[in-house]
């Protein structure tokens, strides 16, 4: 079992901020092994003043961030409670996360924030992870090679995408994850799998 989803099972239209600016947003480990420095000079580089990239957690990429915030795109905002940040993930335009496919460790693992995100109504961008299971990439955005360039591609064609494409997509993500992952569905994945197992044991 890839997570669980503690929420509430709410899947109503969520009402968003209406932003000025197309904004991004990547909560958790400022690692730059989790890929937040392509993230963060994808962002840096792109040729617009509408796009900003808001960023929460910590890790050690923080001071490298902290020097890039007088440019009025990208903006550091420490730890903050979790009802902080979710309010922030919902009004956002975009969440990303960076993480690199060719990474050793995303074969074994699955990143919490990825049920996370796609719970909160927002779009997600991010790529196929080797431990990530078929079912999530028809309800994300997914950009292919590991690097700074086809991050922001990615970024730059969905910043020019239909506002209701983007809402439609996020919603969907967010009903996929609230009637799929939920305690019921996946310890009913847990029995099944336990007894089909006893049974081909047997």
């Amino acid at each position: 079992m890839e997570g669980l989803y503690e929420g509430t099972g709410e899947t109503n239209t969520i009402i968003k901020k209406q932003n000025e600016k197309f904004i991004i947003v990547y909560a958790g480990c400022l690692h730059k092994q989790f890929g937040i420095e392509k993230l963060v000079k994808a962002v840096d580089t792109i040729n617009s003043n509408d796009i900003e990239l808001h960023l929460y957690g910590a890790g050690d990429y923080v001071d490298s961030i902290i020097k890039l915030m007088d440019n009025n795109k990208i903006f550091y905002h420490g730890v903050k409670d979790n009802k902080d940040v979710v309010e922030a993930e919902i009004n956002a335009d975009l969440l990303i996360n960076p993480r690199s496919k060719n990474e050793l460790f995303t074969q074994y693992s699955f990143p919490s924030k990825t049920i996370e995100y796609m719970s909160t109504g927002t779009p997600v961008l991010m790529q196929q992870l080797p431990g990530m299971p078929q079912e999530y990439c028809n309800y994300i955005y997914l950009y292919e090679e590991d690097t700074e360039e086809s991050l922001q591609q990615a970024i730059k064609n969905l910043t020019v995408q239909s506002k209701n494409i983007l809402e439609n997509k996020g919603l969907t993500a967010k009903r996929f994850i609230v009637e799929n992952k939920n305690a019921k569905k996946q310890v009913q994945k847990i029995i099944e799998s336990l007894i089909n197992g006893s049974c081909n044991d047997g």
